[in-house]
């Protein structure tokens, strides 16, 4: 059986099959790039739209965090609870344009100044960080204007307690060599 492979093909055959087997290898790479391409775009759009979704709740949620997949999940009770909040809250503002629209509805009323309350957001060690060094800043200036205030309210006070009016102290001459108080105390 000369001229035969070991599969028992004629070598023609068995170059042709070798030859589809090699074009399917190939195929095959190409496919699983384009799988794993298509997986890591897909993951991408997710990372990002959970970053979106987080900064939109007021977590603080670094690059590194992202990137090393540190970010802490939900639950379902949590997606479904936002999902409640965002569906009710759309309700309400359909509701409110329908009844501005009609006429019909309150008629909003202003008794006062209004008072606005800043939301708690959460703060990263970084933004941390940078809050407390200008708060510290701030207190400084507070300070220092305030010991400035002090000084120039007592700008012209003495700390007499009679009316006359301060005097200069006096200068002292120096007479020469010789005269003065010496090193040991004496005067000479």
């Amino acid at each position: 059986m000369s001229g035969w492979d070991e599969a028992g093909l004629p070598p023609r055959v068995a170059r042709m099959v070798a030859q589809a087997d090699a074009r399917e290898a190939v195929e095959a790479k190409r496919a699983q790039a384009e799988r794993e391409a298509r997986n890591e775009a897909v993951h991408a759009e997710v990372v990002e739209f959970y970053r979106q979704q987080a900064e939109a709740r007021g977590e603080d949620i670094t690059a590194l965090e992202v990137a090393t997949g540190r970010v802490s999940g939900r639950s379902l009770a949590d997606i479904f609870a936002d999902a409640q909040q965002a569906g009710d809250f759309e309700d309400a503002v359909a509701a409110a344009r329908a009844a501005r629209e009609t006429g019909s509805g309150p008629v909003p009323v202003f008794a006062g100044e209004p008072i606005l309350h800043e939301a708690p957001r959460a703060r990263g060690a970084i933004g941390q960080r940078m809050f407390n060094t200008y708060r510290h800043w701030q207190e400084l200036r507070a300070a220092r204007q305030r010991v400035d205030a002090a000084e120039d309210s007592l700008a012209g006070d003495y700390g007499f307690v009679c009316d006359a009016p301060p005097c200069r102290p006096r200068e002292i001459e120096l007479v020469g060599p010789g005269h003065g108080w010496s090193a040991g105390g004496e005067f000479r």
